[in-house]
């Protein structure tokens, strides 16, 4: 995990948006040969700034691209 939580962003009341993907949905997931985990992309809702990014599974850093 890298930047903010949606918990902290609600907290402050950042107006936010999420992306999630599964990896059985990613390019890079499928290349690598792992199914299962999840990504999940914070942004800022007006002006799309990355604010967090959370990814669960194997090779999560290699995946997210970290």
């Amino acid at each position: 995990m890298v930047g903010q939580t949606e918990e902290a962003l609600t907290s402050h009341r950042v107006p936010y948006d999420v992306g999630r993907a599964k990896y059985s949905e990613l390019a890079k997931s499928m290349m690598l040969g792992d199914a299962v985990g999840m990504l999940k992309l914070l942004f800022d809702r007006q002006t799309r700034k990355l604010l967090g990014v959370h990814a669960i599974g194997e090779r999560a850093t290699e995946t997210a691209g970290l």
